[in-house]
């Protein structure tokens, strides 16, 4: 029995949308735990790290700008800031 192309492309598009709430899930909750991560800075790394799966290519502020809310400027602020992962 062969499963129409069609149907396996529907079916991966389902598994992906399903394996990023998965895992934005999980960085929410890693990153709720922290003590030194207010909730600003905690949406920024979400979609920081959301995007750098995603996306194809070189990892700059205009190419992660073009795939968030985010404008390169946001990029840059943040990217500014010292942030302690340990802490």
């Amino acid at each position: 029995m062969k499963i129409p192309t069609g149907e396996i492309i529907e079916l991966v598009k389902q598994n992906y949308q399903i394996l990023e709430i998965i895992l934005i899930d999980i960085l929410e909750t890693i990153l709720g735990k922290m003590s030194n991560i207010n909730q600003a800075l905690q949406d920024f790394i979400v979609v920081l790290l959301m995007n750098l799966i995603r996306l194809q290519g070189k990892a700059n502020y205009r190419n992660l700008s073009r795939y968030s809310n985010y404008h390169e400027k946001t990029y840059s602020h943040w990217f500014s800031r010292n942030f302690d992962f340990i802490k």
